[in-house]
């Protein structure tokens, strides 16, 4: 289900949002590292691509919380957005729970049983919390 705001469509459902987490790591993967995306979000810190950033509702400044659609965020979760060159722009929020499943089975099936990888992911886990 799509829900239309004055600047961004927002995504409410699961296999939607699974869909472009996926396309993010893949992103992520392609332009930045897998590690230094994990490195970050082990921080609770966003990371972005050219077209698509991940951000923790910590990082937001008074302006963020005041004037944006991101004062909706919760503490428990991280927001997607997807901009250029996405035919319209997306976010959706992602509770921390389904956000470090997904991650857990991307990483698993993309670098198997890379040890170097699973030691962060754990330290994602423990960050966030789940």
């Amino acid at each position: 289900m799509l829900k239309n705001t004055s600047y961004y469509t927002k995504i409410l459902e699961i296999n939607e949002q699974e869909r472009y987490l996926g396309t993010y790591l893949d992103l992520l993967s392609l332009e930045r590292g897998v590690k230094e995306g994990l490195t970050y979000f082990k921080q609770r810190i966003g990371c972005s691509t050219q077209a698509c950033s991940l951000t923790f509702k910590s990082e937001f400044d008074e302006f963020d919380l005041t004037f944006s659609e991101n004062v909706k965020l919760g503490s428990d979760q991280v927001i997607l957005e997807f901009g250029t060159p996405y035919p319209e722009e997306v976010y959706m929020y992602i509770d921390f729970e389904i956000f470090y499943d997904y991650l857990e089975t991307w990483i698993k099936k993309q670098y198997g049983n890379n040890s170097e990888l699973l030691i962060l992911l754990k330290e994602v886990k423990a960050t966030l919390e789940i």
